[in-house]
């Protein structure tokens, strides 16, 4: 079945928005942006032929994790540092616009590419969850907001005082005798 996705797939690489022309400018820029940072690797330099290679390679690490239609145009390149470099691509996937398709590519020893890792990153300005409460604090504001039934309380009841509520009741068994039958039917 992924032998059938890829050739699906194969003339949609060559496609105008993935040109590797219009990537050379960003490899260049991230290249320059490489430069000026303190690191003990060289920058990031691809030439054409290598972007065109590092992109058709990204695209396919993408296509084992995400549907086709959810992988939009190939964005930018980034020097993460360390011979590692990031691809970008736009995310059309549904709930997460202004996020990036990224996959992290590297050269060892000047072989062919290796994808190291790929997913679905924010960009700045990315709606994003909300930060992790803790339990006992989230069942702090239910039970401040709703009464036992777990109906919203007005915001009057809500700031009165809960009534103390009343001490359990403690039942108390009676203590019984216990009779055991011997043969014989007699009792003790």
């Amino acid at each position: 079945m992924s032998s059938m996705r890829d050739e699906e797939r194969e003339p949609e690489q060559d496609a105008p928005e993935s040109r590797p022309e219009e990537a050379g400018a960003a490899a260049g820029d991230a290249a320059a942006a490489g430069e000026g940072a303190e690191s003990e690797h060289a920058a990031l330099e691809l030439d054409e032929a290598e972007l065109e290679v590092a992109i058709a390679l990204a695209r396919n690490a993408l296509f084992e994790i995400a549907e086709f239609e959810q992988v939009g145009p190939f964005h930018e390149v980034v020097d993460e540092g360390g011979g590692v470099y990031s691809l970008r691509f736009e995310s059309k996937a549904p709930g997460y616009p202004d996020w990036w398709w990224t996959v992290s590519l590297t050269n060892v020893d000047g072989e062919q590419a290796t994808v190291l890792e790929c997913g679905l990153l924010p960009a700045e300005g990315a709606l994003l969850a909300p930060g992790w409460v803790p339990w006992a604090e989230r069942l702090a504001t239910y039970r401040a907001t709703h009464d036992e039934q777990g109906n919203p309380v007005s915001e009057e009841e809500a700031g009165a005082e809960a009534p103390e509520p009343e001490a359990p009741r403690i039942r108390t068994r009676k203590r019984t005798r216990t009779r055991t039958r011997r043969r014989g039917g007699k009792a003790e």
